[in-house]
């Protein structure tokens, strides 16, 4: 992969956002399972993304997504960039990002994602600014740095949108990854 759809995005525009209706939804459980993770990430994710997490077809989970944007429990955002879409979905409880956040949360999802399938007891939270705690072995605030930004000085893990973008702009003594690496399916997530 050369360059990640992550990498910036230069429009968003939000979907129908519903009101949840207040009463008991007749949910399937998958739809059950993709909340959690909507909830417990604080990320944006994508269908392709939530479906190769939970291992089933793309459309299957595409009719979970919108059941829930139905109830009123998820929305979904698309994110437009040279003449190329990526559609993401949040949580309701997160409020409607800038465009640069937008990218921010959805690399803060693709990793979330690829993290919780390798390490069950990954401890994850979502931080103003789009930054996450993690904790795996131990604590990491990560920082997912987008194309033209620089990186905080804060953080300890930052995720880039390619490894040649990674390795030039990342200081001495942070570790770092990037999107097309997590994007690539290796069975590593490569944190240098």
């Amino acid at each position: 992969m050369r360059d990640s759809p992550f990498a910036y995005f230069d429009e968003t525009a939000p979907g129908p956002i519903n009101q949840a209706r207040g009463k008991i939804l007749n949910l399937s459980p998958r739809a059950l399972v993709v909340l959690e993770l909507l909830r417990a990430s604080g990320a944006a994710l994508t269908t392709s993304m939530l479906a190769w997490y939970l291992g089933c077809k793309k459309q299957a989970m595409q009719r979970n997504m919108y059941s829930l944007q139905r109830a009123g429990l998820a929305y979904l955002l698309d994110c437009f960039r040279d003449g190329h879409s990526v559609r993401v979905w949040l949580a309701s409880t997160i409020p409607v990002p800038s465009t640069r956040e937008s990218a921010r949360l959805a690399a803060l999802g693709l990793l979330y994602l690829r993290l919780r399938s390798e390490h069950e007891k990954l401890g994850w939270e979502t931080l103003p600014g789009a930054l996450a705690r993690m904790v795996i072995n131990k604590e990491h605030l990560v920082e997912p740095v987008r194309r033209g930004e620089k990186p905080n000085g804060k953080a300890t893990l930052l995720v880039h949108p390619t490894m040649e973008e990674a390795r030039q702009n990342t200081p001495g003594g942070k570790l770092y990854t990037a999107d097309t690496v997590l994007l690539s399916g290796d069975a590593d997530i490569m944190f240098r």
